[in-house]
């Protein structure tokens, strides 16, 4: 009985205390006419919960995203939708590229607790091996090399949608890696969490700043399992050793959308060396005149280095603010010390060296969350600076407080998201001089494409949401009389592009 009873009370336990699961929009499909295009969907929710279902649209504009209001959208969208068959449709807007996302949505949360708890200081360890050795495009280029590619490649399978923004520095092509998990109804509204991946060529650079990069490629690994409302950005910085020359080109050559609405950096700069020992914290000359409070408590703590050091400038107080909550909510063993420095920090060289500063000069809010680089660590910048020095405990707590900020400032979704590009193009039915045929419309079994005049040309078809579907070159003979086979072809409208040298013939063909 008594072990009946137990039983009995943890099948209850585990009821009690489950996590109620967010719902899931599964088989998507899509089919598309002149005039809409309708998505059919199953919506499921493990609990049966009623959800609110919504659908944005953006157009496309090179990196960024402008929303757009379309009139008409009819279908299982609003509040109080029930599980099951699905379908929204939306009229087609005007020529351009679209992303359109679904969003379905229960009225619970998640334990952001429990997720800020996934940091795993066995995972963060395990990365700093591994990083740790030299990373310079010169002294180091193999290992520089291997860095680039481990986190190119952990971008790209997490799904996020990465892109390498590139950039002269002499004969060196910086590379800065990014990687966007783009917010479901706030797409142009960005959170970014960078850490520069470069380091001295005379040491294997474990605190500077390898611990940036594990700590970045954690955060990246946890977010990917959710949902958020704005736009979370991960990005590793190059050269930033020779003058934060990788943030530079990234702010000021084309890495940001004017569209881009910069909420928040989180910048790390060395976040993995602690001590509780008196006297093991330094501080700048003239820091107790711009930060008298901060230099009385450090000293009323005999000196110890146990503290992350939070700077900001004052258009950064919003993101300081959530980073300092987010401490003391989820992580209240982490002390944090803020420093709000004047300005754009001009007054406090010491306080500029990470990328951080190159953000604050184009106007945009961001920290640096760093233990202090030389003001503590003294194996900064030798062939000391390895992982065993370093203390996994502070540094995952560091990585919590961040990662427990960006899943409130990014608005987290209990639900899900499903995007679809979507290319809406005008046809083009002729041009001078070439005489063009495409048939039948609707198609069968084989497309015919016959012209006269037309000499070299391309044939490329897509369907309207920009799936290529077929593409082929031929040559002047050839392309007099074409023949596309098109039995396993879906039922869709399709857009086929006869690209001459004269310009592009377009047609909209359907297939029933």
């Amino acid at each position: 009985m008594k072990n009946t009873l137990l039983g009995i009370f943890s099948i209850f336990c585990v009821q009690l205390f489950a996590q109620n699961q967010p719902p899931a929009i599964l088989n998507v499909s899509s089919a598309q006419n002149a005039k809409t295009v309708t998505y059919n969907f199953t919506l499921e929710d493990d609990e049966n919960d009623v959800c609110t279902v919504e659908l944005h649209v953006f157009k496309k504009s090179g990196s960024g995203f402008e929303p757009l209001t379309v009139n008409g959208i009819t279908g299982d969208i609003g509040n109080n939708i029930s599980t099951g068959t699905k379908a929204i449709s939306v009229p087609l807007p005007s020529d351009g590229e679209y992303r359109i996302n679904i969003v379905a949505y229960d009225g619970h949360s998640f334990d952001l607790q429990a997720i800020v708890d996934r940091v795993d200081t066995l995972h963060l360890y395990s990365d700093l091996k591994w990083l740790e050795g030299t990373r310079h495009r010169t002294a180091g280029a193999a290992k520089l090399k291997a860095v680039q590619d481990i986190i190119e490649s952990l971008f790209t399978s997490l799904h996020y949608e990465p892109s390498i923004h590139t950039a002269k520095f002499g004969d060196y092509q910086l590379k800065n890696y990014i990687a966007d998990h783009y917010g479901a109804s706030s797409p142009g509204r960005i959170l970014i969490n960078d850490a520069h991946y470069d380091c001295v060529p005379f040491g294997p650079g474990a605190d500077d700043n390898a611990t940036g990069v594990a700590g970045m490629m954690e955060i990246s690994r946890i977010i990917a399992d959710y949902h958020f409302r704005k736009s979370i950005r991960f990005i590793g910085f190059d050269v930033e050793e020779d003058g934060l020359i990788g943030s530079k080109a990234y702010v000021g050559q084309g890495g940001l959308s004017v569209k881009d609405t910069i909420e928040g950096v989180l910048n790390f700069e060395m976040i993995g060396y602690y001590s509780d020992k008196p006297n093991s914290q330094t501080l700048p000359n003239g820091f107790n005149l711009l930060f008298p409070a901060q230099s009385a408590a450090i000293a009323a703590d005999s000196y110890k280095g146990n503290f992350i050091t939070n700077v900001r400038n004052s258009n950064s107080k919003g993101i300081s603010d959530a980073f300092e909550k987010s401490a003391t909510t989820y992580v209240p063993e982490l002390k944090v010390v803020t420093l709000e420095v004047p300005g754009n920090g001009a007054l406090t060289p010491d306080l500029l060296r990470s990328d951080h500063a190159s953000f604050w000069t184009a106007g945009k809010p961001a920290l640096m969350l760093t233990d202090g680089a030389n003001f503590r660590n003294k194996n900064y910048h030798t062939a000391n600076d390895r992982v065993d020095s370093l203390n996994m405990w502070f540094m995952g707590n560091v990585v919590k407080a961040s990662i427990g900020a960006l899943l409130e400032e990014a608005n987290i979704i209990h639900g899900d998201v499903y995007s679809s590009d979507l290319q809406v193009l005008t046809a083009v039915d002729q041009l001078p001089g070439i005489s063009v045929e495409i048939f039948p419309n609707p198609m069968n079994e084989i497309l015919h494409i016959t012209s006269q005049n037309a000499g070299n040309c391309t044939v490329d078809i897509q369907t309207l949401s920009g799936e290529l579907i077929f593409n082929k070159k031929y040559d002047s003979e050839a392309s007099g009389k074409i023949e596309i086979g098109t039995s396993k072809w879906p039922a869709a409208t399709y857009l086929v592009k006869f690209e001459t040298e004269q310009g592009t013939i377009l047609r909209k063909i359907v297939k029933n």
